[in-house]
């Protein structure tokens, strides 16, 4: 399973720690919860914490893509 926390006030989970990888159980799990709270407000002390995220890991290699987008006003 992955772990990531959900804060509207963290935009870049991964510099905030806020994602674990490899969980295999509840235990895990719940382990991981406990540091991404603690990470998250280390990172930022006063950021609102939603929860986490925990979903199965995407299977086989693959690419990871970082997508940066802007809304402009001529293009839409």
């Amino acid at each position: 399973m992955a772990v990531k926390i959900e804060s509207p006030d963290i935009l870049h989970k991964t510099e905030a720690k806020g994602v674990k990888l490899g969980m295999r159980n509840a235990a895990e799990v719940r382990e991981a919860f406990a540091a991404l709270v603690a990470s998250a407000h280390a990172y930022k002390a006063d950021a609102r914490i939603d929860g986490v995220i925990v979903q199965k890991m995407a299977g086989g290699g693959g690419v990871e893509v970082v997508v940066g987008l802007q809304n402009d006003p001529v293009f839409g």
